[in-house]
């Protein structure tokens, strides 16, 4: 029998954990927008590619003094053409910086998320033991105790959510609901 072999998981990303995420001033979104259905516009997505080669091309038609003689009036006009390919790849520009620049505030968040809840599970073991010696503890850090108790929240939900879900199907209730 062949050993099964896991994937290497990849490096911690070099995200330094101290560091303070920027202060973002995003332009605001023009009032009255509405977003459209990008379903009507699958398929109208630039190859890589044309991304790539379009700045050349924009150039080319716009120092063109032979684009209206060589395509004639079945083509759109040569200013036409340049204004909505400019606009388009500038937009497809910013998507762009903004999924990369997306892809870092996650490996930062996540990062320094760990590195947050790893502070805070070595901090719950020590809180509780002092709460426990001078219950004193819990109104001097009123908030500290509850951030600490959220796991034990959501744990004691969950059973209770099992609980009542187990005797709703006992008394005959499929859907797992009580009245």
């Amino acid at each position: 029998m062949k050993a099964e072999t896991r994937p290497t998981p990849s490096p911690a990303p070099a995200v330094d954990r101290s560091l303070e995420p920027p202060e973002l001033t995003l332009p605001p979104i023009p009032p009255g927008f509405v977003p459209v259905n990008l379903k009507y516009y699958r398929g109208f997505h630039p190859k890589a590619g044309q991304v790539a080669l379009l700045p050349d091309a924009i150039k080319e038609v716009a120092a063109s003094q032979t684009y209206a003689a060589t395509f004639g009036a079945a083509v759109p006009p040569a200013a036409s053409l340049v204004r909505d390919l400019t606009v388009a790849v500038a937009w497809t520009n910013v998507r762009i910086q903004l999924e990369a620049f997306l892809e870092y505030v996650r490996c930062a968040e996540a990062v320094t998320w760990k590195e947050g809840l790893l502070d805070l599970g070595q901090l719950g073991p020590v809180f509780q033991l002092l709460l426990a010696q001078n219950p004193k503890v819990a109104s001097q850090f009123p908030a500290l105790k509850r951030l600490l108790d959220v796991p034990k929240v959501i744990s004691r939900e969950g059973v209770a959510t099992r609980n009542r879900k187990r005797r709703a199907k006992a008394a005959g209730d499929p859907s797992g609901e009580t009245g």
